[in-house]
């Protein structure tokens, strides 16, 4: 029987136009491999799925759990960065996906990525470095905090198989995403990144791949020489296999990045000719699939059901008093819910107003009791 090979990734709809330039890269080289978008956000009447070149799934397909409360309680980043280990175990367990590579949206593929796929007849898990080189000591970004805050491999890009150590692995990385797939550098957590650095030395069977031709980006140009040769990119002389334009964006055609301010920026696009002939071709593909039309679609998270808009301070709030939070429902409807998290983020503030709000609040026999039955606060 055909061994089933794929490709997937994950975007909100409006990232649309960089999962078809994706996968268009991918399909030049990989004509007969799936590939797979999952697209975490509602896109009825803004993406056809018949009418694109991979299969698209929905949220609901994957079965979360409390997928309404995970969709509140981070934003558009944290959701798709969640949802990662939610996706590759249903397409390995429900699909029959046996070789499996998530690939970033805005990543472009160059090269075959035949090695990737063969390393998995031997590895669980397949894992990119962001540096194979310690950077200069320069003073400039990024350099070895930026590395240590974020984690030693970069989730743009993460090979799996099926196998139990695999299912082992997700397990444990979903698990670990359910409440903790935030930026919280003073915690230790970058979102589903930083846990890998736990789990290359938890689990057996990963292989860190340090061929300089993958997954290069703005961390490790330092280590990167970009050029072309008979028409195919090259990184350090030899096959650049993706590239990942992290941070890029497309109304800045200067900046590698907008991670990084530009006056810390090691290098930059007008000292790096072959690398902005890249950017260029790069800008124009996605802009070729339908950037100007798709960017600016809104995002159905970021709204309670009566159009408000939901400040980040209330996803946090939300996290932090979960349990009290879940019995007011659906938390995109509740407007019980919307009171109780605008009182909660006035007596977090610290200032005078919100000390003495506090204050009466906890100070006054019967006053919570009254204020929690006026705004509804379930028991």
């Amino acid at each position: 029987m055909e061994e089933q090979v794929a490709l997937c990734t994950i975007i909100a709809k409006n990232y649309i136009a960089h999962a078809r330039t994706l996968v268009d890269s991918f399909r030049e080289l990989h004509p007969d491999i799936a590939c797979y978008v999952l697209i975490v956000d509602e896109f009825k009447g803004y993406v056809t799925p018949a009418q694109e070149q991979f299969e698209v799934i929905s949220l609901r397909e994957l079965d979360l759990p409390k997928a309404r409360t995970l969709c509140f309680k981070y934003n558009v980043t944290e959701l798709c960065t969640a949802t990662k280990p939610f996706l590759l175990e249903y397409l390995l367990q429900k699909r029959g996906i046996q070789k499996l590579l998530y690939i970033d949206p805005d990543i472009l593929v160059t090269a075959k990525l035949s090695e990737l796929f063969a390393k998995l007849d031997y590895f669980d898990v397949l894992l990119t470095p962001h540096v194979e080189t310690d950077y200069p000591d320069d003073g400039l970004q990024p350099d070895d905090s930026a590395v240590l805050q974020t984690g030693l491999f970069n989730l743009g890009f993460i090979g799996v198989r099926d196998s139990e150590k695999t299912r082992d692995f997700l397990r444990w990385w979903k698990r670990k995403l359910q409440d903790k797939c935030v930026l919280h550098v003073q915690r230790g957590l970058f979102v589903d990144q930083k846990f890998m650095d736990l789990a290359s030395v938890l689990f057996e069977n990963i292989h860190v791949e340090k061929n300089t031709g993958y997954n290069v980006a703005y961390w490790n140009l330092h280590s990167r020489k970009i050029g072309k040769s008979n028409g195919m990119w090259m990184c350090n002389d030899a096959p650049l296999y993706f590239f990942h334009f992290s941070g890029y964006q497309q109304e800045d055609r200067e900046s590698l990045t907008t991670h990084i301010p530009k006056s810390e920026m090691r290098y930059r696009l007008t000292d790096l000719p072959e690398l902005r002939e890249m950017f260029s071709e790069y800008a124009r593909r996605v802009e070729s699939h339908g950037y100007a039309e798709s960017h600016n679609w809104p995002y159905t998270f970021a709204t309670f059901a009566n159009g408000r808009a939901i400040p980040y301070v209330y996803r946090k709030l939300y996290r932090e008093y979960l349990e009290e939070m879940e019995r007011y429902g659906d938390p995109f409807v509740s407007e019980a819910l919307m009171r109780r998290l605008r009182l909660k983020r006035i007596v977090s503030r610290d200032t005078a107003t919100a000390r003495l709000i506090a204050s009466v609040y906890l100070g006054v026999p019967g006053l919570r009791g009254f204020i929690r039955r006026l705004m509804r606060v379930p028991t």
